[in-house]
């Protein structure tokens, strides 16, 4: 037996390892480096299976770490892998147990509400007709919402929001599925995937939810806002469209974009900066906004218009002696010509921009930066500096999908 296990004196080749076979020599092959590298052979069905393998000792105990079967990675990628291996050991840490830990940071950084629901769902013993109606359940109202969502950046606020819009459909359904998501939460806390559940307070919250869904509508589905994004395209009023193409893209409150100023558009810069004293919150001081190339575009095209008065949108006719701004429903009424204000207002366009970020990954705490919301600390959490190159890249990405929705719905 020891025999069998006799180093091979010889440098490995990707020549050798398929003529490698169990049975003609050792069982241990060692590529001939004297690092400890070795390919172990054995017996399978088909033939022979090799591995590529390492053992070690570390904290007065021997282990033992497999790279991985040939040809699945080939002789150079397991010398790599080895060698960092021997570079972790030498530094008193287990490879093995480094490798656990990565891979269960990839697992958790992939597990999505999705993933966890799927879990769940095969240990249920529920009766095969409640268990379809539970799985279309979750297919309809979960699974291309919040569904897709990582699971640990999942708050209440997100559940709230999902389980309002379903609200205003059917009170019934709404619980039901909060329910539903509640029990896969459940679930997830008792494998301690996440610290607490933060569906357990919703229920309280829903008939508010609905009132602030009645009150403010938007369209979320992205085939329908690509419709819409073509229709504000065709409208005859050049100021009212580039208004709302920018509303659109920045998501910034209705007076944010009615009432600015020359004065805050820095084109050489890209930058849009709403002062303080304009904002729902003065507190969390000025709002720099990084402007996507199609917005740019679009204060460009209003340049032209109103660039030689004080404020962004205006008609220019003197108000009591003054240029004013565009009154308060001008951007509401260019709108309703495009969709239904049952549908969707000015305003809506943040909560649009809120949902569809959030499903395609976009931290919270990121977007709420963006949209300088008055109910959330975002600042304090998250310096605005450091900050300022995600949301530019946020920007960039949003004004990018408004774009392909567009051409979509085009067809």
């Amino acid at each position: 037996m020891f025999s069998r296990d006799l180093p091979m004196p010889k440098i490995l080749r990707d020549t050798h390892l398929p003529k490698l076979k169990y049975g003609n020599g050792p069982s241990k092959v060692y590529d001939g480096y004297g690092d400890g590298l070795f390919v172990h052979l054995t017996k399978t069905k088909s033939g022979t299976s090799r591995h590529f393998k390492y053992d070690y000792v570390i904290g007065g105990k021997r282990k033992q770490i497999s790279y991985g079967k040939y040809p699945d990675i080939g002789l150079s990628h397991a010398r790599e892998l080895h060698r960092m291996a021997r570079a972790l050991i030498a530094e008193g840490k287990d490879p093995v147990h480094v490798r656990r830990r990565e891979r269960q940071a990839t697992e958790e950084k992939q597990r999505t509400l999705n993933t966890v629901f799927d879990e769940f769902f095969v240990t249920r013993e529920w009766r095969p007709s409640h268990a379809k109606k539970e799985q279309l359940r979750w297919n309809k109202h979960v699974s291309t919402s919040i569904g897709k969502i990582p699971l640990d950046s999942i708050d209440k606020a997100d559940i709230r929001n999902r389980i309002g819009e379903i609200q205003s459909e059917s009170v019934d359904t709404a619980n039901r599925v909060l329910s539903l998501i509640d029990q896969v939460f459940s679930f997830a806390e008792s494998f301690d995937y996440i610290d607490r559940n933060p569906a357990n307070s919703i229920k309280g919250a829903l008939s508010q939810k609905k009132h602030e869904q009645k009150n403010h509508p938007a369209i979320k589905d992205p085939e329908k806002l690509g419709q819409l994004m073509n229709r504000v395209d065709q409208l005859e009023n050049k100021m009212a469209r580039a208004a709302l193409r920018i509303i659109a893209i920045t998501f910034v409150r209705h007076s944010g974009i009615r009432l600015s100023e020359w004065s805050e558009i820095d084109f050489n810069h890209r930058l849009w900066t709403i002062p303080a004293e304009r904002m729902k919150a003065p507190k969390n001081g000025d709002l720099r906004i990084p402007l996507p190339p199609q917005a740019v575009t679009a204060f460009e095209s209003l340049r032209a218009i109103t660039g030689g008065h004080k404020y962004v949108l205006t008609t220019g006719i003197p108000k009591g002696g003054k240029v004013a701004p565009i009154s308060d429903g001008t951007l509401n009424k260019s709108l309703a010509l495009c969709v239904p204000r049952e549908e969707h207002v000015v305003h809506s366009f943040r909560q649009t921009a809120y949902t569809l970020l959030r499903e395609k990954g976009y931290e919270k705490a990121l977007i709420k930066t963006q949209m300088h919301h008055a109910k959330e600390k975002v600042e304090a959490a998250y310096n605005k500096d450091d900050q300022f190159q995600q949301r530019k890249e946020m920007l960039e990405w949003w004004a990018s999908y408004l774009d392909l929705c567009r051409e979509k719905a085009r067809g």
